[in-house]
């Protein structure tokens, strides 16, 4: 099998890469944000075709910098997003000093119709943005924190232990 994607070369992985020892082979959103150095890059593995499955597993790379990274460190993560199926994968990649989380298509009503090419390209798309949407809040709570005199921040910190 031979696709392409925006110009990028889709090429099949034999069977199932283990996400963290995969090498990026395609990277479907285009980030021209300035947010390069948090979401490091998006990449699908291919699933096996003799399973009745989709047709990929779509990952991304987040920096330490990202609120995902912190999460990816705990024992039982909360990472929320709207991709198909939720998040299903989330590892520390020590060697690469980033973190990997990913979803599958590999639940019950899964199949290579439904969860075809374009459509997983789509979802790791979407996984990017959620990722990107929960950085942007981050960094703008710091800054609205670091903006703030010790009068603000008081005032605040007893109206959270108030609630």
């Amino acid at each position: 099998m031979n696709l392409t994607m925006n110009g990028h070369k889709l090429t099949e992985y034999k069977k199932m890469t283990h996400p963290l020892e995969a090498k990026p082979h395609i990277k479907p959103l285009d980030l021209k944000l300035g947010f390069q150095n948090v979401i490091i890059d998006t990449y699908l593995i291919l699933n096996d075709t003799k399973w009745n499955q989709g047709y990929a597993n779509g990952y991304i790379r987040v920096s330490k910098d990202h609120p995902w990274y912190k999460e990816c460190e705990k024992d039982y993560p909360y990472i929320s997003s709207s991709v198909h199926g939720g998040v299903t994968y989330h590892a520390i990649d020590r060697q690469e000093g980033n973190a990997v989380i990913g979803f599958d298509t590999r639940h019950l009503d899964d199949n290579p119709t439904d969860q075809d090419s374009d459509y997983c390209i789509a979802q790791v798309n979407i996984l990017a943005l959620d990722a990107l949407e929960v950085y942007i809040a981050h960094k703008r709570k710091i800054n609205r924190i670091q903006n703030m005199s010790i009068k603000e921040l008081r005032e605040e910190l007893t109206k959270y232990l108030t609630e």
